[in-house]
């Protein structure tokens, strides 16, 4: 399921074998017990992770700590890194999208409501009434505080970057605004942008 959800095809993720580089341990902070979902977030910050087969003897002494404690937590600490990786900037479009499908579902339950009352059937003591707008109220609100928290990420001075950053360009490589072309000064002269080598291997991708 941990494979699944968050697209990293490892078939352990609670190998007691685990081999990372320096960067790794450098740049990722964990909090809690996200020790063991340590491949995910080295994957969403953008190094490379793999796995090879290892031996993993029989336990000679002692009892396993796993129980449906250890797997209640293991799953909610899942959501959160699956949160932390998808939707960190971006918190409108989980907000926002379990939001409108909540106000959907109500319009509709309201909508059949609406249709009974113009055929005559009495709808004020049925219970589809209430719970219908109590829908629709809750995903107004999941609409609302994912606006909220767009604009706390916006403001969020780690996340703003310039465009150049975003399509590969350098903030030395881009020509100042106004400035003449080289070579020449006529009417008929354009100023060109120098694309961006893509070829050239990316900097953060280290082995995990």
């Amino acid at each position: 399921m941990t494979s699944s959800l968050t697209g990293i095809r490892i078939h352990d993720f609670n190998c007691g074998l685990k081999a990372y580089r320096r960067e790794v341990t450098r740049e990722i902070e964990l909090y809690g017990e996200l020790h063991r979902f340590l491949p995910v977030l080295a994957h969403w910050r953008g190094f490379r992770v793999g796995e090879i087969p290892v031996v993993h003897h029989a336990r000679l002494h002692g009892r396993t700590k796993y129980g449906p404690a250890r797997f209640l937590n293991g799953f909610l600490d899942l959501l959160t890194v699956i949160l932390l990786t998808r939707y960190l900037r971006k918190p409108l479009h989980l907000f926002g999208g379990i939001g409108v499908g909540l106000i959907l579902f109500g319009g509709l339950m309201q909508t059949y409501l609406v249709i009974g009352w113009c055929l005559g059937h009495w709808i004020g003591d049925r219970p589809l009434l209430p719970f219908s707008i109590l829908i629709s109220l809750t995903g107004v609100q999941l609409l609302l505080f994912g606006l909220v928290a767009e604009l706390i990420t916006a403001n969020r001075a780690d996340d703003r970057a310039p465009v150049s950053s975003w399509v590969g360009f350098d903030r030395g490589s881009i020509p100042p605004a106004g400035d003449p072309p080289e070579g020449g000064g006529g009417d008929d002269s354009r100023e060109v942008e120098e694309e961006p080598d893509i070829s050239a291997p990316a900097t953060k991708g280290e082995t995990l």
